[in-house]
């Protein structure tokens, strides 16, 4: 083995390493700490507001818009939470989020939502 390597082609590698995992801690702990802020931004606002994948499928909602229709957080995912639409509304809704989605634009549509207690 040869031992003659200058020092720093030995330490230099170890240094990036520790930078580079420096970094990536406080990337993941900038992240979490958006993501907590950004809980309890929704968790004050009084709407119905979710987050949802590239392709328009629902990963989480707010507890106001489960308080409001009575699904479980599991019931909301994908595109289960246009199960509380009014079934006369909710092709109109599909299509409008759909539209949304792949235009990358605001969602907006008026549409009667079930209630939690059947209404």
């Amino acid at each position: 083995m040869n031992t003659d390597l200058p020092a720093d082609l030995i330490v230099a590698p170890a240094d990036a390493l520790a930078a580079a995992e420096q970094r990536a801690q406080d990337a993941e702990r900038r992240l979490r700490q958006l993501h907590h802020r950004y809980q309890s931004l929704t968790g004050m606002l009084a709407e119905w507001t979710w987050t949802a994948t590239r392709d328009g499928l629902v990963n989480e909602e707010t507890p106001v818009g489960r308080a409001f229709t009575g699904q479980t957080a599991d019931a909301t995912r994908g595109f289960g939470w246009a199960e509380a639409i009014h079934p006369d509304d909710r092709a109109g809704a599909l299509d409008a989020w759909t539209h949304a989605v792949a235009t990358q634009t605001l969602y907006e549509h008026v549409q009667r939502v079930r209630r939690a207690d059947g209404e």
